[in-house]
């Protein structure tokens, strides 16, 4: 494979620029005719070494050196020929590998810095040594987003503070270089080992996802309400007969990251069509949404509130995270689609009707069919999956009431009565025929589930065990009445989660289909090693059953580490009880020694102002202690509570309690001395304010002048008159006067 036109004049173009990786005593200036034609031959783009780091750029340089050809020489035996030819297969195919880890690691380097909210000026000033710790060790640090967020943040902070101190035995010391060198090889091992378990917990996710609604029933014998529509089921609830537009065009559904190349080539085909508007119906990150051009110009439309709540236009400011990926993703792919033409502007529109995390699939297709047809009326969520039952199992009604009868014969078999059974006698109820859903049509008692276990309530919980996995340890994960697929809005189905313990799920609910936001997990051409299903029907489906366990998400995990803090808060508030307890005795003690002291002396025959004010002090002290202690009790009380059911309304009573037991406390926490000082840091932090805007306003009067004259504070009235003069007739200069 030898190089083309424009990759000729690149390499004539920069191969001077080259010879600042070569060593001194290489004559590059007079090999270059050589090297070039070599090139040239090989198809060695050897001006990319630019892109490398300058410590790796010299090791290559000096590797290519070495594998020139020699002059032609009869006495060359074939041996010699052959492991020239390899030796040069290997370097090439080496500087190739090279260079595109080099170019992925640049590119996600920026990306990355949104885990290093406190290290982002290290991040900046140590790239280049973190691209060569990459390259020699062969990690793809790009892929540290397919980990769960808090271990990514992890592994990055450890990196930056590693990468800070320079690998240098000279600098370091024997002993400290060895310490160091460890440290980088430990970090490696947690790296790749979270990577293995993420990928490992991808696969299973895949082996066990459920490929459609149909599949679904069929393997569970039910429909769990909060099914995330997949790519197949987008298929065929888009394709349905009797929904064309004429003047829109419509492609398949797509996922918007891992687009193959074969399924770009349609919609390529749709959006050169300019003549017409385009619907592109997309998923990305778990969330279903679609993009259309209208009249030339394109928009994102969402169903989910923006971050601030609100909806309509937005060009950005207010995006959740999820939000802001998928626009720039969406205009990365309308780039590629207009081969880096102008396609115009991008908006981003939303209806914020969305209240869940698994209806956005039927707000693409509700948006598609009122498109094509006006008189379409907008179905709810239910009645799209019963749609797709229809349309993917029409026999399912059939399969249901065989199964309840299989169901039904065996517990007519048996010599004891189930206790769902017996509540339902006793009741007089049965339950509703025709109905694939879980249902509760008896208070108190889940029906679907079949098993007797008895509800407290609608939101009762039921634990189930599991063993640790990953790094974690145990994380007991609390949900409230309706289990989400992304609560935080990123789509969190598939994520690797790190640890889960303890897992809290309704009874009787199913696993929630991850098939649709399978499409995240793994950067295109990054991870070729796992096979994405791309919503193809390829996945493996298992023939055993899984014990359910519930995905951790964003959302919950930020509600454990928010209760921890308050915990660690209120044990803090503890501590300042005890701290007040202890002066409160020392104080008691001085006032047993003056008393002592002056009773001995016959000299407390009257009251004594002394008394008085050690007095006032003990009971400052004790006050403040029984309030410390107050609001830790009700709030501790009141957060258990909480947690066994962590509800809005749950919350709000939460709420009623600390705040009435911090408003009747808090005041006698603010003894005078503290009040004293908070007067004391008030008029110090007013004199420090006043004294910065003055100087801030002088040097930024000083600066705003051209001529810097001085700062016009400090000048008397004739010279700001003298200044006004000059500035007029700076005016007057006509190369400053625009004659439109």
């Amino acid at each position: 494979m030898s190089l083309n036109e424009y990759q000729k004049t690149e390499l004539e173009r920069e191969y001077d620029s080259l010879a600042q990786y070569v060593e001194a005593r290489v004559a590059w200036s007079e090999l270059r005719q050589h090297i070039v034609a070599f090139c040239e031959q090989e198809g060695i783009e050897l001006y990319q070494l630019k892109a490398l780091p300058k410590e790796i750029a010299k090791v290559v340089i000096r590797q290519f050196i070495e594998i020139l050809p020699g002059p032609s020489s009869s006495t060359v035996s074939d041996g010699q020929v052959a492991a020239e030819l390899e030796k040069r297969l290997i370097w090439k195919e080496a500087f190739k590998k090279l260079c595109t880890e080099t170019m992925l690691v640049n590119d996600s380097y920026d990306d990355l810095r949104h885990y290093l909210s406190s290290n982002l000026s290290d991040w900046k000033q140590i790239k280049e040594a973190v691209i060569v710790f990459c390259l020699k060790e062969g990690i793809e640090l790009y892929n540290i987003r397919t980990l769960p967020y808090w271990q990514a943040q992890y592994l990055l902070r450890k990196l930056v503070d590693l990468i800070a101190v320079p690998l240098d035995k000279d600098l370091l010391g024997e002993e400290q270089y060895t310490i160091k060198l460890q440290e980088r090889r430990i970090w490696k091992q947690e790296f790749l080992a979270c990577r293995k378990e993420a990928d490992e917990q991808m696969l299973e996710e895949h082996r066990n996802a459920d490929l459609s609604v149909g599949h679904q029933f069929q393997r569970t014998g039910k429909v769990s309400r909060q099914t995330l529509l997949t790519l197949k089921d987008m298929k065929d609830l888009l394709g349905v007969e009797g929904f064309n537009a004429d003047d829109t065009l419509k492609s398949d559904p797509f996922p918007l990251a891992e687009i193959d190349p074969l399924d770009a080539e349609p919609i390529q085909t749709l959006i050169n069509q300019v003549e017409k508007d385009v619907f592109l119906p997309i998923v990305h990150d778990g969330h279903w949404f679609y993009l259309k051009r209208e009249k030339g110009e394109w928009v994102i439309h969402d169903s989910q509130p923006y971050a601030d709540g609100s909806h309509s236009f937005s060009t950005g400011h207010s995006l959740t995270p999820r939000q802001g990926t998928i626009y720039g993703q969406c205009f990365d792919f309308l780039e590629k689609m207009h081969k880096q033409n102008d396609f115009g502007t991008l908006r981003y529109f939303t209806t914020g009707t969305q209240s869940n995390d698994y209806e956005c699939g039927t707000y693409v297709v509700n948006a598609w069919r009122q498109l094509a047809n006006r008189d379409y009326v907008a179905q709810n969520h239910d009645q799209i999956l019963f749609e797709l039952l229809d349309k993917q199992v029409p026999s399912w009604r059939e399969i249901k009431k065989s199964r309840e009868a299989r169901e039904n014969e065996h517990r007519s078999s048996s010599s004891r009565m189930e206790p769902w059974n017996e509540a339902l006698l006793s009741h007089g109820k049965e339950p509703i025929q025709d109905y694939p859903f879980p249902v509760t049509k008896l208070k108190g008692y889940d029906l679907s589930a079949a098993h007797g276990h008895r509800l407290e309530s609608k939101d009762s919980l039921s634990k189930v065990e599991q063993p640790g996995i990953g790094l974690g340890g145990i994380t007991p994960l609390l949900f409230g009445e309706t289990e989400q697929i992304d609560r935080r809005g990123l789509g969190q189905v598939t994520q690797a989660h790190a640890a889960i313990g303890q897992t809290y799920t309704h009874s009787g609910s199913q696993r929630v289909q991850s098939g649709a936001a399978n499409e995240r997990v793994v950067p295109t051409g990054r991870r070729s090693e796992i096979d994405t299903s791309n919503g193809r029907g390829n996945l493996a489906t298992t023939a055993f059953k899984t014990r359910s366990f519930t995905v951790p998400t964003e959302r919950e995990k930020e509600f454990k580490r928010r209760i921890a803090v308050l915990e660690e808060t209120l044990e803090e508030l503890l501590d300042k009880a005890a701290e007040f307890e202890e002066i409160k005795k020392e104080k008691i003690r001085e006032y047993r020694v003056f008393v002592n002291e002056h009773a001995i002396a016959d000299e407390i025959s009257e009251p004594n102002e002394t008394l008085q004010r050690m007095h006032e002090e003990i009971k400052k002290y004790r006050l403040a202690e029984e309030a410390a202690k107050t609001i830790h009790g009700r709030i501790s009380e009141a957060l258990d509570t909480y947690k066994e059911n962590p509800s809005y309304q749950a919350y709000i009573v939460f709420q009623g309690v600390a705040d009435k037991a911090i408003k009747e406390n808090l005041p006698i926490l603010a003894t005078p001395r503290n009040k004293d000082k908070m007067i004391g840091y008030n008029i110090l932090g007013l004199i420090a304010g006043l004294v910065i805007f003055y100087f801030a306003y002088a040097a930024i009067d000083y600066f705003s002048d051209p001529k810097r004259r001085g700062c016009s504070i400090w000048a008397t009235r004739s010279e700001k008159i003298v200044r006004g003069v000059e500035d007029a007739l700076d005016a007057l200069d006509p190369v400053q006067i625009q004659v439109f």
